[in-house]
């Protein structure tokens, strides 16, 4: 499930931009309205590839879904990671 194409560009890319205009109270309201319509399709979750989009988008805007935060999610892989290399061997930087 994805926003189609004119949700892409007139809510999410307009989002984006907003963003890094520095206009984030715009930015949040178009994306949210992403994200209402992607839930109202029935996305339960909803992934925010982009890192511009967390800056705007706060948790329980698009309710049932949740927000998946794909820089965080990646940061706290790599942290694990990271720690579980240093846990088996001290001073290695990640697992063998």
């Amino acid at each position: 499930l994805a926003p189609d194409a004119d949700e892409q560009a007139s809510l999410v890319m307009a989002g984006i931009h907003e963003v890094k205009a520095g206009a984030l109270e715009r930015a949040r309201e178009a994306l949210e309205r992403a994200a209402r319509r992607l839930a109202a399709r029935g996305a339960r979750a909803i992934v925010l590839a982009c890192t511009e989009v967390p800056v705007a988008l706060e948790p329980g805007c698009a309710p049932p879904a949740s927000l998946v935060d794909a820089t965080q999610a990646l940061a706290a892989a790599c942290v694990e990671w990271a720690l579980a290399g240093a846990r088996a061997a001290p001073g290695k930087t990640g697992p063998a």
